[in-house]
């Protein structure tokens, strides 16, 4: 939608306005897909192939402290669908904090 500004044919007539609004969150610098937060802060919407990465620095750059101080960290800069999930099922994984 983004690049060609057509609503795909599997977007109901009801869900139109709400796919809309939140696809105007969403923009392409140098071929980069960015997601706006509400704050109006740029946030880059990472690969699956990154986000295990990503997870891993922030949590141990926090010293293994818990969901709400990772997951702020990560959306200063980051944003993914499944990020919460990932999140908790990280830190249910991580060894050192069990």
């Amino acid at each position: 939608y983004l690049q060609s500004f057509e609503i795909p044919e599997e977007i109901k007539e009801t869900e139109k306005k709400q796919f809309l609004t939140e696809a105007a969150r969403y923009f392409v610098k140098e071929n980069v897909l960015y997601r706006k937060d509400r704050q109006g802060h740029h946030q880059l919407c990472v690969h699956p192939d990154h986000r295990y990465r990503l997870l891993i620095a922030a949590h141990e750059s926090l010293g293994h402290r818990g969901f709400f101080p990772v997951r702020q960290l990560l959306l200063r800069r980051f944003w993914w669908p499944s990020m919460k999930e990932d999140i908790k099922w990280h830190l249910q994984s991580c060894r050192q904090c069990q």
